[in-house]
């Protein structure tokens, strides 16, 4: 677990269709923003350039589709591959002249985001999502626990939302970057160790806030006993909270299930009684799932899981990282 040093000037490299362009970038570029993001949204990257030779709106116009990289650190450290993104947007403003490529890092097909209705029958949870990867050319990455699922249907959802909904219900954190759908296990994720130290010193600002309230006492939920023949309840106590009981909609098709929808709801509800922002010195080891320690605050002490990341470069104030992050129990 590593305290903040001083901090060297910012370095970055950008890659278009797997070519370096960074030498005719650099020299024209405003901002550059990545946001790197846990789940249920894709992370973006921004580039904002000046260009006063209008080669951008003439022979360099870009294609949408077409690809970028963008690696990320600081002169004389590890520099940090943030991941390869699909240009999903060309902005050309003026004057003064300026092009701004935003892209995100899952492909734009039309395929992966229409809508399905499908039914999935005697099989396991990391044979519907090879299934679906496959479908899309992607690679799973992540190692999925063999869920057996007897029956369950994709009611007019699109694979990513699909694929959401299960990784919820089952325990993991789904997210598509680049040619990967990753899974993540969260009760894994939130028991890794804290990557960096803040006090109050390292902090430009932060911004938290206690929200105990938002969280219930207990979960529960029903499944189908079959040797009772009956529909049986199965939950889990969180602790301190509310008074009341989280109870999970739908019904699990067995114990197992059961339990595994219980367990992926407690670790979620148990998060963020305390949520917030961090703005700080840029630092391209933070990102979304990492955790980190907080210091120096009082009751405001304590670990946290980033939820959002942001990186920005700015040719007027340098490069800064903003934070989004929720604490853990």
């Amino acid at each position: 677990m590593d305290t903040v040093t001083k901090a060297a000037a910012p370095e970055f490299h950008i890659f278009f269709q797997g070519n370096d362009i960074s030498k005719w970038v650099e020299p024209e570029a405003l901002t550059i923003t990545y946001t790197d993001v846990l789940e249920a949204e894709s992370d973006t990257l921004e580039v904002e350039l000046m260009d006063p030779n209008q080669n951008w709106c003439g022979p360099w116009w870009p294609g949408q589709g077409d690809t970028m990289t963008l690696q990320l650190g600081r002169l004389g450290e590890t520099i940090r591959d943030m991941g390869s993104f699909t240009l999903d947007e060309i902005e050309h403003s003026g004057p003064p002249d300026k092009i701004s490529l935003k892209s995100v890092s899952a492909p734009t097909d039309k395929a992966l985001r229409s809508n399905r209705h499908a039914a999935y029958e005697e099989t396991t949870l990391p044979s519907i999502a090879a299934e679906i990867a496959a479908r899309h050319d992607l690679t799973v990455v992540g190692d999925l626990a063999e869920v057996p699922v007897q029956r369950i249907t994709q009611a007019d959802e699109t694979d990513i939302a699909f694929l959401h909904r299960l990784s919820r219900d089952f325990g993991y954190i789904f997210s598509v970057k680049g040619g990967q759908i990753v899974f993540q296990d969260i009760t894994a994720l939130h028991a890794l160790p804290a990557i960096r130290t803040f006090s109050r010193a390292d902090l430009f600002s932060w911004k938290l806030a206690a929200r105990q309230a938002d969280t219930p006492s207990a979960v529960e939920e029903s499944y189908w006993d079959p040797d009772d023949k009956d529909v049986t309840s199965f939950g889990g106590e969180l602790g301190e909270g509310r008074a009341d009981t989280l109870v999970l909609r739908g019904r699990s098709e067995n114990a197992f299930h059961a339990a595994r929808r219980v367990q992926a709801a407690i670790a979620r509800a148990s998060l963020g009684s305390i949520a917030g922002t961090l703005e700080l010195d840029g630092d391209a080891i933070l990102r979304a799932g990492v955790n980190v320690t907080l210091t120096e605050l009082g009751k405001l002490d304590g670990r946290y899981r980033v939820d959002r990341a942001t990186h920005k470069v700015d040719r007027s104030s340098g490069y800064t990282t903003s934070l989004e992050v929720s604490k853990l129990p």
